[in-house]
């Protein structure tokens, strides 16, 4: 038995580092794009830590697997206005190419503000697949007062619209066309998007909540935590971090550091 124990150690020891490599989503939140991802410079820390970017998920890359050693890292681009559901649609398609390319390799969401929501959604809507790990920077997993001060703000007014348009500018332009994603980011209650998905099963992987401990004025740092999730509750670790709600460069070596104990 000790022989056995001893060849499969060797055996082990000798796969190829391919076997062994990862790949992880970053998913964006409200008002943002992917290039957020650069700009606070989390895809530098990642890429000089080992990381390789796999560039843009486009449909011609779906027909071979990626033959190459190492650790890939995608940015994910989603509508960033649409409802909860439609950047749901969209991530799992986006996840279902990555996956093509990475068919023995297993996965790590990593979704900042409402983009932790739609990670958490679409893993609810579509299962766990190739994910193992889910972890969420800041994100609104119980709603956001936001989400209602954005709903009354934009509230139609008849002719007080035009005055609310030129005060407000682009702005306010982009708050109206996100009506529908407020109404999801509500406080869950009954009734509401989130109440829905939090008292929903969740796929048996890890969670990671990052909560902002102090100075987040969109979210609550209660609701950035996913053990309060009536179906995660007690499934989720803890990273306290500080600073605002926007992303900083230390989130990618926090980022780096979660992986690691993967």
């Amino acid at each position: 038995m000790q022989k056995k124990i001893r060849y499969c150690l060797l055996a082990c020891l000798l796969l190829p580092s391919a076997a062994f490599a990862e790949v992880t989503m970053l998913v964006h939140g409200y008002l943002t794009n992917g290039i957020t991802w650069d700009r606070s410079g989390i895809v530098f820390t990642m890429e000089a830590h080992g990381w390789h970017d796999g560039g843009p998920l486009m449909a011609d890359y779906q027909a071979s697997p990626v033959v190459q050693d190492g650790n890939t890292l995608y940015v994910v681009e989603l509508p960033f206005n649409a409802p909860l559901m439609v950047q749901s649609d969209i991530l799992q398609e986006q996840l279902q190419k990555a996956q093509l390319r990475h068919p023995d390799e297993k996965f790590t969401l990593v979704g900042h503000s409402a983009g932790g929501v739609i990670a958490r959604m679409t893993l609810v809507r579509y299962g766990a697949q190739q994910v193992t790990h889910l972890i969420t920077i800041a994100a609104p997993h119980l709603g956001t007062p936001r989400a209602l001060d954005g709903l009354k703000i934009t509230r139609s007014h008849g002719p007080f619209n035009i005055v609310k348009r030129i005060a407000g500018g682009d702005a306010y332009d982009a708050a109206t066309h996100s009506r529908v994603l407020f109404a999801d980011l509500l406080p869950a209650r009954p009734g509401t998007e989130l109440f829905r998905l939090n008292n929903q099963p969740h796929p048996d992987i890890s969670y990671t909540s990052v909560i902002r401990a102090d100075r987040d004025s969109i979210v609550p740092p209660a609701s950035q935590d996913m053990n309060l999730v009536p179906a995660l509750e007690g499934k989720s670790a803890i990273y306290l971090t500080p600073g605002s709600h926007y992303l900083k460069s230390f989130d990618g070596r926090v980022v780096l550091s979660l992986l690691d104990q993967d």
